[in-house]
């Protein structure tokens, strides 16, 4: 898939989850967020793809960066 800058994607990815500081019992049940994400292409590379909400000229704001490893679906909503 070529992605190209200005294109808009839906993303899904995995999101990591951590423990708090408390003593807590030793059992299997952190699992990453199941997260989605629509936005314009900005950035990529082999490591990550950086995406934002909006765009006016060349400001973007709502910018987000996901490591290519953690997304597990790539859509191209319009190119």
């Amino acid at each position: 898939m070529k992605l190209k800058k200005w294109d808009i994607v839906y993303l899904e990815w995995q999101d990591i989850i951590g423990q708090g500081p408390n003593w807590e019992e030793d059992k299997d049940d952190l699992k990453p967020a199941e997260c989605s994400t629509v936005g314009f292409i900005l950035y990529k590379n082999k490591k990550y793809i950086t995406v934002c909400g909006s765009r006016a000229d060349q400001n973007v704001s709502d910018r987000t960066t996901i490591p290519r490893g953690c997304i597990s679906h790539i859509e191209i909503l319009r190119g």
